[in-house]
């Protein structure tokens, strides 16, 4: 059981949670207590992801397959999770498409919409969809879960590892969104986050590690810092 929380009782849907990061939150919220709803894009891995979550740590789980780019998908995914069990407390967005790196100039109008699709508009149709019965209980969390794109943008992204793999969740979420959210579930007991995680130990990945670490080490304290309470995204020593 996690000891920094306790999370009995409620209910934790985490999208795109059938491994890695993903299924990484989800068994850490089941550790703290909760009742997971966890969704792949297939059904059939999202019930394996579940027997594991189950045989592995004994919790309780429903799953569902959700595409995150399909909204008939994304409605469905929400009315099960609703009805898995009754309620939902905890939202984490973790599920978004990769959009092209590189200048956004050099972006095709498909390119773009198959971003937003992927990364925005699913998104925002499951909290207009879970959100509400949250702010009528005066209880709730909604995680969104991003990249260090939204900060640095794709193009340094390329720049960082020219010719290598995609080495982070070049999600296009911007912290703009979450704040709007933050601001509309101003309400007692509701909150909203955003969270730009690092690269994870991808492939590529070790050399955006080395210039963060880096630029944390050059401007630890300095203005362009200040916002981010590591110095930099993911781990470091405080200011």
């Amino acid at each position: 059981m996690n000891t920094l929380f306790d999370l009995t009782g409620k209910v934790a849907v985490v999208t795109a949670s059938t491994k890695g990061m993903g299924l990484a939150i989800a068994r850490a919220l089941g550790s703290a207590g909760a009742k997971l709803v966890i969704s792949g894009r297939s059904q059939e891995t999202a019930d394996a992801a579940a027997a594991r979550l189950r045989e592995e740590d004994g919790f309780e789980v429903a799953a569902f397959a959700c595409d995150i780019t399909d909204p008939g998908s994304v409605q469905r995914f929400a009315a099960d999770a609703l009805a898995a069990f009754g309620r939902v407390d905890a939202l984490v967005l973790n599920a978004a498409g990769n959009p092209p790196l590189g200048s956004i100039l050099g972006h095709t109008v498909q390119q773009f919409d198959e971003t937003m699709a992927g990364g925005v508009r699913g998104n925002l149709a499951l909290v207009w969809a879970l959100a509400p019965q949250m702010i009528e209980r005066k209880n709730g969390s909604i995680v969104f879960m991003s990249s260090r794109a939204a900060r640095d943008g794709c193009a340094r992204l390329v720049r960082d590892v020219e010719g290598r793999d995609r080495p982070t969740r070049a999600q296009p979420r911007t912290r703009a969104r979450t704040i709007e959210h933050q601001r509309q579930l101003d309400q007692p007991g509701c909150r909203a986050y955003g969270i730009l995680p690092r690269s994870l130990g991808r492939p590529g990945a070790r050399e955006i590690d080395r210039l963060d670490d880096s630029h944390g080490a050059h401007c630890r304290g300095r203005r362009c810092c200040r916002p981010c309470p590591f110095a930099r995204l993911g781990s470091g020593a405080l200011h």
